[in-house]
């Protein structure tokens, strides 16, 4: 851990070098040793069981306090370049459910966008779990299917857009409904099973003209000509 995230988040610890002849000390007795000098000084827990001890001996609500402290000095000093995974970890542990759900979501993007796709998978379930909003779940389900699509599992894929489609309907988000369709005519391309293609992207192709829905018509189009296209079907 670095001396500035606690010395910065938590000032009632006390002075800047009061806390760092604390650490020096704890250094000494080997049980937080120095791991890098200053400038970026930084200790580690040499035992995790040390680590887990002096947490769990924090109360539920002090922990959860301390966690959000934390989280929101982070946002505060790396408002330019956010350590999302940082942020993630410790609203997850805090009682800010906005936040919470907000930085796992961040970070399950970010993962999605590197092709860390397990770790992305794991970030949007327990966004998921966190009870988000319709909206913001149908979001999740959507990226969620994207990954499983990616990583060659179908049934997965479907699953999550499907989800995503009864959220969109019930709501009667069209825009989100139109996605959705779109998503699911796409996995059913992507293994040959065209009729249930144009099934989905004629669906999606009517509502977005039914709404003048610009993009979402163009999304269809794009998708239906793939079909015809590897049907042969050239004058269609």
């Amino acid at each position: 851990f670095l001396f500035s995230w606690l010395y910065g988040y938590y000032p009632l610890l006390g002075e800047e070098n009061t806390v760092k002849s604390y650490l020096a000390e704890l250094s000494k007795l080997d049980l937080t040793p120095l791991d890098t000098p200053d400038p970026e000084l930084a200790y580690l827990f040499k035992h995790i069981v040390t680590q887990e001890v002096a947490y769990e001996s924090l109360s539920y609500t002090t922990r959860a306090q301390l966690h959000e402290l934390l989280a929101q000095y982070l946002e505060g000093t790396y408002s330019n370049n956010l350590p999302l995974e940082a942020l993630a970890y410790h609203y997850s542990r805090s009682n800010n459910l906005r936040k919470k759900r907000e930085y796992l979501r961040r970070s399950g993007d970010e993962a999605r966008e590197a092709y860390s796709n397990t770790t992305a998978l794991e970030y949007y379930r327990q966004a998921l779990e966190s009870s988000p909003e319709q909206e913001e779940a149908i979001d999740l389900h959507i990226n969620a299917g994207k990954v499983y699509q990616l990583i060659g599992e179908p049934n997965e894929a479907r699953n999550h857009f499907q989800r995503a489609l009864q959220m969109a309907t019930a709501n009667q988000i069209m825009p989100k409904i139109i996605e959705c369709e779109i998503k699911l005519g796409n996995a059913w391309i992507l293994h040959s099973e065209y009729s249930k293609a144009l099934e989905w992207l004629e669906k999606a192709h009517t509502h977005a003209v039914q709404i003048n829905d610009l993009k979402g018509i163009c999304d269809a189009r794009c998708e239906l000509g793939i079909i015809h296209w590897r049907l042969a079907n050239f004058d269609i």
